[in-house]
């Protein structure tokens, strides 16, 4: 394995990070907080 193979293994890395840390951020914003707030309290729920 020369240079060249390790800068784009690092490169094809970073990349992944980035795109798994987006996606990830995307997630949680638009889906999993929406579906906290949306939910209505019940009896097993304290009223906040």
């Amino acid at each position: 394995m020369n240079r060249r193979d390790m800068l784009l293994l690092a490169a094809l890395l970073l990349i992944s990070l980035i795109v798994t840390w987006l996606g990830t951020d995307y997630v949680l914003n638009h889906v999993v907080i929406p579906l906290i707030e949306d939910r209505q309290p019940g009896p097993d729920l304290p009223a906040s």
